[in-house]
């Protein structure tokens, strides 16, 4: 129809007439919708005809179309074809116009259906097509978006628009979709996000309800958020309708939001560019290149306005994600400062745009930020400035104001204005929240202010001075800060300021000011780069002393009552500790930083410097420390100035003392201060300025404070004994006059007194220094003895000490008598008590304080070397205080030999403990001593001896005196002292150059077995320089190997040697691959003293923390050869050091050795020594992380992870899973199920073995308890079922099924192939129940997931699984058949059959009822799983289940197998009925075989199927069916009654009652039944017990009324002795019964089976009715109810089938002996019994009414209707009514 027409113009006309003929006829809708449907197309084609009439024609025909069109809205058009014709390849112009123009009026008019159908169809016709047409087609479709209900497929929906490859028309679509989006839901003059042309675009020329609008925004949504669209397209439109007004548009936006926005990149330029147009409006800034390459000029109706604020709101909130978007210059910050200071804005947007600046701070280019960067300070000033914005909103700003600073610190540190300012805010401010964040503010720029120089730097000063007075906390603090950061630490000024902080009262601001002082600067020298000295000396000591003196001067001080002070204590305490640093720094003493003095060299160095010094420097320095000695300064600062100022004096030129002479009172008065620290310091002080003055300052000094010690002020008299000493010791000196020596002997007299006298013990010890400081600065000028008493000697000074020494309790007091001992022996070499002095040091060897021992030999240190020891010198003298002199050796030798002799071999321990340790203190102090160099390799032979104490401590004191001696050695000694350690500590030799009295080894010490011995450390250690082949390095080792707490004590510290760590790194470098392994393992030692001693080295050694990494390979190798050592202790070391390597290695380090270390692993594992094997367990649980995260190919290759799997993998099962142990089958197993989870297709190869493993490992791995109790319950069927079941579902939900389960997907026919036979195997010989259920779990598995890879294999899993149908667990034999029913649908039919022949032997021949539920249970499953496999077999199968289902037992095991037997059958048969007649032969066949059954179960059950058949199929039963089973049955009813044999009688009544028809119809049949069945059952009714007797006589009475047989008289003659005799039956045949119950059943079946009995033959009624009457009327009243309904209703069946005339007397018995008994039975109070006797009566009545009766009234009738009177029951009005009636 759209072919261009060759007719001629006037034919064309023609028909255009016509048509417009036909339109105008149109009177009805329905005529004009045929009419236009039928010819507009036509028409609208004509458009593009070449005759210009023609075009004027059609355009006239279209105008009254549309006319008649407009008002007729009901009437549709031809929208499809419409889309056709405008979709048509070149069309002109006018025709797809008007196209348009009626797809747009027809598409509204459609049904919605109809609409969504069209879509995609519309949205494909904008291809190609012009904007405007574009838009108008858009316009059309998307109010009927509302309807649209996508595909749930993905692929579907994106194949019903077909968007994917049409990337103009997605544009064009999500560009109007956006605008449609934004349309407010009422026209405004000024859209939100729109021009006034966008609005015209999407709305045409109505504007949409606010409730459509709001419907199609969410169908627009939901389609945009189906997938057809990417999320990046879609952003935009998402956060859009986030902030729509109406709730429901903007949950769903909010929504997809959520979910997309993780997934877009918001960094696109493009998305930026359209988020900052939709924020700002246009037009856009011209900075973003996507926009500006587009924009053109645009007029003021295409100029689209901003978002609406909740828009603005969340595209402010999603740039912050975006880092393009801070680069995105000037967008950024025209977004920011029109969110910050434009009218379209709120607190929420002012809160993102400060957001966002810090975002632009953070993520900004530096070229883009270094443009941005004032405008942005210029923003977040005016926002913190302006006091009316929230609190909230400046803390942003000042936020952001510091993360400027940090970018653009060029902007800040050219003006501190901006500093200033923030300073004067922070004071100002009262807002604690606000306050806080102004000083993390200051706190950022101050890194901008780093190394400001010239005015700045002069204006950061001043401003700092200033703000550390302030009264805020906050400012202080700031101050502080900027002082420690801004200036470099050699800046005095700002030290200064941080001195003054320190004083501060707040503790923050304290530990700003102390930071600053710190030196090293360790995290401002990281941030500078560079490390900063300290101020030099004299410019801080000039700068403080000036500003202190300006405090002075204007006032500014730190007052109190008793004086005042520059500044604080504090203050004043950190400037003095900074002075010194200085000081320290400037002398270039090595270590500084630490405050406190040091040792001679560092005086020595100070001295040098001072020396070299201004004087005005050295005064300044001395004049603030005595402003600290003020009284205002308090104990603390004291302490520190006097310690200085003891310095000061020391090292200083003799001016300074000098010069302090003068105030030589003002010192002495701090001799009384309160603090102990201060007098003593004082003291020392006071001593060294006397000495500088000669003798009469001293001696005069040394008379005063003698005096001084009889005050009764404690601190006072303690202060001058202190004193006395230093002053008295200088007087030694000058010892020329007797003056001065009897000063001395008094002071020593008063010192002795104060000791004897048992003053407080702070005194007694003060006075022990003191005597001490006398002796050793030279020999006391006292006579060695003196007969007298009260005259003070060297003997009775040595006994006073001595006495002090052995009775104080005070530690303390007892050091210092010892020191003081052994000081007299160094004043004065030529004592003459040493060895008395010694003897009473010797006492103390059973001390057990190891600060006393150290002491004691100190002394004794001093005693044998006298001033060749180390205390002849005076640490706080420059010079040595004792002139050393020749020295006699016989002291020496006498104390070494005491103590190598008889203290080192004491059975004592602790004797030996203080034996070694004053060995120690006198190779220490006395090295230089020649009679010591002698003794060298003696002592070390006594040490060696030591090394195997029972006492860690006398082990380490043994070791390092060791060490000592050996560095004190000449080069050919040690070669000897080498050989010798060796020969001892390997070999068990004894030292030959020892006496032979001298025992250095206790017996069996080194003969000990290597669990038992301490001295297995050191041979440990020299095994390890062995192996180095450096043997003098155990030496080196013996100092790293000690690790005691008490080395880090005062006393031990002094025996430390720090130099030996950094000396032994470099000396054992080249040996530190051999070293390293063995020390790693040695870390581990079970012997505590071994692997603390290798720590010790360890730590020592291993200062890079990569060691192990370099070293890996040596280690492994170490690890893997000491796993199988002979030695245990190798083995335990070497698995624990094997957990720590695992733990830091690589896979790629172990991936070669993994199957080693597991085998080794798992050996030691099984060890006989307990440890071992514990520590092994930790090895394997490694092991196992680190074989799993080899498997891992985010941090392991691929190929490790296949060689873990072929290698590790085979060794667990084999060597893990076969292993006798528990605990490694556990942890091989643990392991095995993590390998599964994570080795994917490399564990293919293995999966046979791994399976058949795990099989057999589910059991074993079951509580043992479980078993127990499974053994214990085995009699109690019910609770051993439960059990399993629970044992059943823990197996299934193990962790080992999973396993299992994952590798099931990489079984194929390779697998199967090994698999199967190993599966069969288990299934037929497993043990345990978990094991078997779960290998028929897997057959199951197998079926439904690898059925065409099993195959053949089916049968031998079928075999296996019949096998195991006869286990004693019910759990067992339920999970098999189980798997048996899943299994049938894969076998061949010939199997099925061998199965069933199998299962039905064994049901039918077997007397187990547990088999025979499992027999129903199989074939329940094969019914319920494999249907089509059973049908193949059904002929075979449907009889045996038909014969099932009619079992009973009352075992309890037996319960419900007759539901799972009818399960079967529903399954398989759709009809009961069908499926009998069809199988007929066959369920005739099974049932009769069933009864030829030896088993009477089997016999009752195939009678009761005999009867279902019956029943069922009644007379459709077939004669010749009839016929077997009546003579089935009947062969099975002679003989014996035996248990179950009711169902035989029942079965031949429900045949002979069901197919009576058939068998009456049969003469055959009607002659078996008479002659036979009937003579045998009436036969059978003679037998007992009661119950079945009960049943033959009921079966009888059915049959007999069934067939209308006449055996009458032989029934009745069974019968009527029942009745008549009761219990005591004259027969016999009731004599066995005992229960009353049976007996009333018995006799109501009796007298019914009468009535059902009466045969129809006249002879056999006439001569039986007198007599059945008279039986059943008399016994009806002595009768209970129940039996009273049952004569009652044999009663009524005689009388319906009476056929003869009754006699006179029956009629006379009816008359006057029934009819009363009647009536008196109508007022029994049972209903049943009622109306059984209404029914009597009327069939009675209904004979009698017969004319032959001549029944006359009676005064029975009469009391038989006064009886009918009283029946009440509505249902027996009736019956009476009947009754009265034949009365009348």
């Amino acid at each position: 129809q759209f072919e261009m027409s060759t007719a001629t113009e006037f034919e064309e006309l023609d028909l255009l007439e016509r048509i417009f003929l036909r339109l105008g006829n149109a009177e009805t809708d329905q005529q004009l919708e045929e009419t236009v449907g039928k010819f507009l197309l036509p028409v609208l084609v004509k458009l593009e005809s070449q005759y210009k009439p023609v075009q004027d024609k059609v355009f006239e025909l279209l105008t009254h179309v549309s006319k008649q069109l407009k008002n007729r809205p009901q009437i549709l058009l031809p929208v499809n074809d419409l889309l056709v014709c405008y979709q048509r390849i070149n069309a002109s112009p006018q025709l797809t116009n008007f196209s348009l123009v009626y797809i747009k009026l027809g598409f509204p008019r459609l049904s919605t259906s109809q609409q969504v159908e069209l879509l995609p169809v519309l949205m494909q016709s904008l291809e190609g097509k012009p904007k405007h047409q574009q838009d108008s087609v858009l316009q059309t479709l998307t109010p009927a978006l509302v309807h649209l209900t996508l595909p749930k497929s993905e692929p579907e929906r994106l194949k019903l628009f077909s968007l994917a490859d049409k990337p103009t028309i997605r544009a064009t679509v999500l560009d109007f979709f956006l605008c449609y989006l934004l349309l407010p839901y009422s026209p405004v003059a000024v859209p939100p996000g729109l021009s006034n042309d966008q609005v015209c675009r999407v709305t045409g020329t109505s504007y949409p309800p606010a409730d459509l609008l709001e419907k199609v925004k969410y169908g627009i949504l939901k389609l945009l958020s189906a997938g057809i669209f990417s999320d990046q397209e879609v952003i935009c439109h998402l956060l859009v309708t986030s902030g729509d007004s109406r709730h429901s548009v903007a949950e769903l936006g909010e929504h997809h939001l959520r979910l997309t926005g993780g997934s877009v990149d918001w960094n696109s330029p493009k998305l930026v560019s359209q988020l900052y147009s939709l924020y700002l409006g246009s037009p856009v800034p011209a900075g973003n290149a996507v926009a500006s390459s587009t924009m053109q000029q645009a007029t003021p109706t295409q100029n689209h306005s901003p978002a609406s604020l909740a828009v603005r709101v969340k595209i402010m909130l999603h740039l912050l994600k975006s880092t393009h978007a801070t680069n995105s210059f000037p967008s950024c910050i025209q977004a920011v400062f029109d969110g910050l200071f434009g009218s379209n804005s709120n607190a929420k947007l002012h809160s993102l745009c400060l957001q966002f600046i810090h975002a632009i701070c953070s993520k900004a280019k530096e070229q883009k930020l270094a443009v941005m960067a004032s405008l942005l300070l210029t923003a977040l000033t005016k926002v913190a400035e302006e006091p009316t914005e929230s609190t909230h909103l400046r803390q942003l700003a000042y936020t952001g104001i510091g993360l400027l600073s940090r970018r653009a610190p060029s902007l800040f540190n050219k003006d501190l204005k901006i500093v200033a300012k923030l300073f004067e805010s922070l004071e100002k401010e009262s807002v604690v929240e606000l306050s806080l964040v102004i000083q993390d503010c200051l706190n950022m720029l101050s890194g901008a202010y780093r190394g400001l120089q010239d005015s700045g730097a002069v204006v950061m000063e001043a401003l700092l001075l200033e703000k550390i007075a302030s009264a805020s906390y906050y400012v202080r603090w700031a101050a502080a800060r900027y002082a420690s950061v801004v200036f470099p630490f050699s800046h005095t000024l700002s030290r200064f300021v941080c001195i003054v902080a320190v004083g501060d009262s707040k503790e923050d601001v304290k530990e700003e000011g102390r930071k600053g002082l710190k030196y090293p600067r360790e995290e401002e020298d990281k941030m500078e780069g560079t490390s900063s000295p300290p101020p030099t000396f004299p410019s801080i000591v000039h700068y403080f002393y000036q500003k202190c003196l300006q405090r002075v001067q204007s006032g500014i001080t730190y007052t109190t009552a008793a004086g005042s002070l520059p500044l604080p204590p504090a203050s004043m305490g950190a400037a003095l500790k900074f002075l010194q640093l200085c000081l320290h720094f400037s002398a270039g003493v090595a270590g500084v930083g630490v405050a406190g003095v040091g040792t001679q060299q560092t005086l020595q160095l100070v001295a040098k410097y001072l020396k070299e010094s201004e004087d005005l420097t050295l005064f300044q320095y001395v004049e603030i420390l005595k402003q600290s000695l003020g009284s205002a300064g308090g104990m603390e600062l004291h302490a520190v100035a006097m310690e200085y100022l003891r310095e000061v004096v020391i090292t200083s030129p003799p001016n300074v003392s000098n010069e302090l002479g003068k105030d030589i009172y003002w010192i002495k008065s701090f001799i009384h201060s309160p603090s102990p620290d201060v007098r003593e310091m004082a003291a020392q002080l006071l001593g060294t300025i006397t000495a500088s003055h000669g003798r009469e300052l001293s001696l005069l000094q040394a008379k005063g404070i003698l005096q001084d010690t009889f005050s009764e002020v404690y601190h006072v008299r303690h202060g001058a004994i202190l004193a006395l000493g230093h002053v008295t010791a200088n007087l030694l000196q000058f010892c020329v006059d007797i003056e001065c020596l009897d000063v001395v002997r008094k002071a020593l007299e008063r010192l002795v007194q104060l000791i004897v006298k048992e003053s407080p013990h702070q005194l007694s010890l003060a006075a022990c220094v003191s005597i001490g400081q006398i002796c050793r600065c030279g020999p006391l000028s006292l006579p060695d003895a003196s007969s007298q008493t009260d005259v003070l000697s060297k003997k009775l000074l040595v006994q006073t000490l001595s006495d002090k020494l052995s009775t104080s309790v005070d530690i303390k007091l007892k050091e210092q008598c010892a020191l003081t001992l052994g000081y007299m022996a160094v004043g004065d070499p030529l004592h003459p008590y040493k060895q008395d002095i010694l003897f009473t040091l010797f006492q103390t060897k059973e001390e057990k304080a190891f600060d006393l021992l150290v002491t004691v030999g100190e002394a004794i240190s001093c005693v044998a070397a006298g001033s060749l020891s180390t205390a002849s010198h005076d640490q706080w003298k420059l010079v040595c205080s004792v002139e050393q002199s020749p020295v006699d050796g016989s002291i020496m030798k006498w104390t070494l030999n005491t103590l190598l002799t008889q203290f080192c071999t004491s059975p004592a321990g602790q004797i030996r403990q203080a034996a070694c340790v004053w060995v120690m203190c006198i190779i220490k102090h006395a090295g230089r001593h020649q009679e010591l160099q002698n003794y060298l390799p003696v002592i070390q032979d006594v040490l060696i001896g030591m090394l195997g104490e029972p006492n860690e401590l006398t082990q380490e004191v043994a070791s390092r005196s060791i060490s000592i001696v050996y560095d004190l050695s000449s080069e050919y000694e040690r070669q000897n002292m080498l050989k010798a350690l060796f020969d001892t500590l390997m070999n068990g030799k004894k030292p030959t150059n020892v006496s032979g009295d001298t025992e250095l080894f206790q017996k069996g010490a080194l003969g000990k077995t290597p669990d038992g011995s301490h001295i297995t450390t050191y041979k440990e250690l020299c095994s390890l320089a062995s192996d180095l082949n450096q043997p003098d390095l155990v030496y080196k080792f013996m100092h790293l190997a000690n690790h005691h707490a008490l080395w880090n004590s005062k006393k031990g510290a002094a025996f430390g040697f720090s130099s030996i760590v950094s000396n032994a790194r470099t000396q054992l470098a080249p040996y530190l691959p051999h070293l390293i392994p063995r020390l790693f393992r040695y870390k581990y030692d079970p012997n505590t003293h071994v692997q603390l001693a290798m720590v010790s080295i360890w730590n020592a050694l291993s200062a890079d923390t990569k060691m192990v990494d370099k070293y890996i390979d040596s280690i492994l190798k170490d690890l893997l050869a000491n796993l199988n050592s002979h030695d245990w202790q190798s083995r335990q070391a070497s698995c624990l050091a094997l957990c720590d390597l695992l733990s830091i290695a690589s896979t790629r380090d172990v991936a070669t050795s993994l199957a080693q270390l597991w085998e080794l692993c798992l050996r030691a594992r099984d060890d006989i020594k307990e440890t071992v094997r514990n520590a092994a367990d930790k090895a394997c649980k490694s092991l196992d992380s680190i074989t799993v995260r080899a498997l891992d190919c985010s941090v392991s290759d691929q190929s490790n992870g296949s060689k873990v799997v072929e290698e590790v993998l085979p060794l667990l099962l084999t060597m893990g899973m076969s292993s006798p142990s528990a605990d490694i089958k556990t942890i091989s197993l643990a392991t095995i199920v993590k390998i599964s989870k994570n080795a994917g297709s490399l564990l293919k190869p293995h999966v046979a073995s791994l399976v058949t493993s795990i099989l057999e490992m589910l059991s074993s791995v079951e509580p043992q308890a479980l078993n127990t109790l499974s053994l214990q319950l085995s009699g109690e069927r019910e609770a051993q079922s439960k059990l399993d079941d629970i044992r059943i579902a823990t197996t299934k939900t193990s962790v080992l099924m999973d396993v299992v389960d994952m590798c099931i997907p990489l079984v194929d026919d390779g697998v199967v192939e090994q698999l199967v036979p190993r599966l069969s195997e288990l299934l037929k010989s497993g043990t345990g129940l978990a094991t078997k259920v779960a290998s028929a779990q897997l057959v199951i598995t197998l079926v439904h997931n690898c059925s065409s890879n099993l195959g053949t294999s089916a049968g031998k899993l079928l075999s296996a699984l019949i096998s195991g149908l006869s286990d004693r667990s019910t759990g067992v034999r339920k999970a098999y058949a189980r798997a048996i029913g899943h299994l049938v649908k894969l076998v061949k039919p010939s199997s099925i059959t061998k199965l069933h022949e199998k299962l039905k032997s064994w049901y039918l021949d077997g007397e187990d009822v547990d088999i025979k539920a499992t027999v129903a249970l199989v074939y329940r499953e094969m019914t319920s799983h494999s249907l089509d496999g059973v049908k193949r077999a059904e002929v075979e199968i449907i009889p045996l289940i038909f014969l099932g289902m009619h079992g009973q037992s009352e075992d309890p095991a037996f319960e419900g197998v007759n539901g799972l037997w009818e399960e079967a059958w529903n399954d398989l048969v759709i009809g009961k009925e069908s499926a009998l007649r069809l199988y007929a032969s066959e369920l005739v066949g099974v049932s009769c075989s069933a009864l030829e059954s030896p088993s009477w179960p089997v016999k009752a059950q195939g009678a009761r199927a005999i009867a279902t058949i019956a029943e069922t199929m009644g007379p459709n039963l077939e004669s010749a069916y009839i016929d077997t089973l009546m003579t089935a049955l009947l062969v099975a009813l002679p003989g014996r009654v035996w248990e179950g044999k009711e169902a035989v009688v029942s079965a031949q009544r429900m045949v002979c009652v069901c197919c009576q028809n058939t068998i009456r119809s049969c003469q055959d049949l009607q002659k078996l039944a008479t002659e036979k069945i009937c003579h045998e059952l009436i036969q059978q009714c003679k037998k007992k017990p009661t119950t079945y007797q009960q049943c033959c006589i009921e079966a009888t009475g059915d049959i007999l009324d069934a067939l209308k047989a006449d055996c009458y008289m032989d029934f009745k003659e069974i019968l009527l002795p029942i009745i008549k005799n009761g219990v005591d039956d004259t027969l016999g045949m009731m004599a066995d019964l005992s229960d009353t119950s049976c007996t009333l059943k018995l006799r109501a079946v009796v007298f019914r089976a009468l009535g059902k009995a009466w045969p129809q033959c006249t002879d056999t009624q006439v001569a039986c009715t007198g007599e059945v009457f008279a039986l059943m009327g008399n016994t009806l009243l002595t009768s209970p109810w129940q039996t009273q309904v049952a004569i009652l209703c044999g009663l009524r069946d005689l009388l319906q089938r009476l056929s003869v005339s009754l006699s006179e007397a029956v009629l006379s018995y009816v008359n006057i002996t029934l009819i009363p008994i009647l009536s008196q039975c109508l007022g029994v109070t049972k209903y049943g019994v009622c109306r059984a006797t209404l029914m009597v009566l009327s069939k009675l009545f209904a004979i009698l009414k017969d004319p032959q009766y001549r029944f006359q009234e009676s005064p029975s009738l009469q009391d038989l209707r006064q009886a009918l009177s009283t029946v009440r029951d509505p249902q027996d009005k009736e019956l009476v009514v009947e009754i009265l009636k034949h009365l009348q």
